[in-house]
């Protein structure tokens, strides 16, 4: 479903940030965010109809919601393999990289990949709307297989190498669809690199996006919405 949206709906970085420190304040911590995430990202990736899917995972919360994602499609008897572009990774990411392995995942190593044409979708949750800079190292070389791989790619809140205020960095995903958590970001409004955007719900409570002054997202009805 296609929903024409308000322009003040489309969030910023510095917005954004703070609806996730409020609600984290609140009790929805980055856990429960980070479950939900996975959950929504997997759910837009089956409609794509893979069987031989590669999710891409940085160090940061968008890896996390990458190796969730993965593992749930894992659960759903998709072929499914992981990559971790950094060995410094949040606890989170950890955890999310354990319980993936628990389920039978595999987490390969980035230097042994050379290239994802193998692959029918790649999940891209390398970077985050942060991201404050061009790309480098592991990321850079994922990034450019990606784009340069031929197969729709599949972007967890915004493509990496884009922030959520639409300053674009080199290199940058070229995703088919992304898939914004919670408010759909600023930077994927006008940027090609977006491709389709979709918003999923990932639990941020209302109260604090009016406390913010940022209307609620409108999901009644509906988990996954496509906003461009």
């Amino acid at each position: 479903m296609r929903v024409k949206l308000d322009k003040e709906l489309w969030v910023t970085r510095e917005q954004i940030g703070r609806l996730d420190y409020l609600n984290i304040q609140a009790g929805v911590d980055i856990a429960r965010m980070m479950e939900l995430a996975g959950l929504q990202v997997s759910r837009l990736a089956e409609h794509f109809r893979p069987t031989n899917i590669i999710c891409l995972a940085g160090g940061g919360h968008n890896g996390g919601d990458s190796l969730c994602a993965a593992r749930h499609l894992l659960n759903k008897g998709y072929g499914v393999t992981a990559v971790l572009a950094s060995l410094k990774v949040k606890e989170e990411v950890q955890h999310q990289r354990r319980v993936f392995e628990e389920a039978g995942g595999e987490v390969i190593e980035p230097e042994t990949i050379r290239s994802l044409k193998r692959f029918d979708l790649i999940v891209d949750g390398l970077l985050g709307y942060n991201v404050d800079g061009d790309p480098r190292g592991e990321y850079a070389r994922l990034i450019e297989l990606a784009n340069g791989s031929g197969k729709p790619i599949l972007a967890v809140d915004l493509p990496s190498g884009l922030n959520a205020d639409g300053e674009e960095y080199t290199p940058c995903i070229q995703a088919r669809r992304t898939l914004c958590l919670g408010y759909p970001k600023k930077g994927c409004l006008e940027n090609r690199r977006a491709g389709e955007v979709w918003v999923g719900y990932i639990g941020i409570l209302p109260s604090k996006a009016r406390e913010l002054g940022v209307k609620p997202f409108p999901f009644k009805g509906k988990e996954l919405l496509r906003v461009k």
